[in-house]
């Protein structure tokens, strides 16, 4: 078995996203548990954008993003866009985590932006260069958003 490195993951993103996924999915269910134990407020919108937006989104990311670029014999997965992924998907479970869900779902929206780039950039559909980077722009700038209202969220709980 070889080592897995980040230039292996762009190639085959499955590889971190399906695991990550499961993480998400046990996330998504874990706070019904604390309910019934008493520990945590009931959610209904975590859980279903925990599901819908992290774990579901995982899995279908990591078939997309494996599958294109082999079908299509395109480009991989670059650093900016897989590690964009990460950023609002980390971003989405702490900003849900803490009730801010209004900046967990902008970075969903962002989320989608990235897939449908990755996805029109991969099949060709006469998609500009310029308008690609636009919709990694925005889903970068969705997530600079989050990551500042994640600060306000958090900062009175460091007070």
């Amino acid at each position: 078995m070889s080592a897995m490195t980040w230039d292996r993951l762009r190639q085959e993103p499955y590889r971190l996203l399906f695991p990550l996924g499961i993480v998400f999915g046990c996330l998504g269910v874990i706070h019904w548990l604390l309910f019934a134990l008493g520990v945590a407020d009931a959610s209904p919108h975590y859980h279903a954008a925990m599901q819908l937006g992290a774990y579901l989104y995982c899995f279908i990311a990591g078939f997309l993003w494996t599958a294109l670029p082999r079908m299509t014999a395109a480009p991989a997965a670059s650093t900016r866009e897989l590690g964009g992924m990460l950023v609002l998907l980390a971003g989405q479970a702490v900003l849900l985590a803490f009730h801010q869900e209004i900046l967990g779902q902008l970075c969903f929206v962002g989320l989608l932006i990235l897939l449908v780039a990755f996805a029109a950039r991969r099949l060709g559909g006469g998609v500009t260069g310029d308008v690609y980077g636009a919709a990694v722009e925005t889903a970068e700038i969705a997530a600079l958003l989050s990551f500042v209202g994640l600060i306000g969220a958090i900062a009175p709980v460091w007070a």
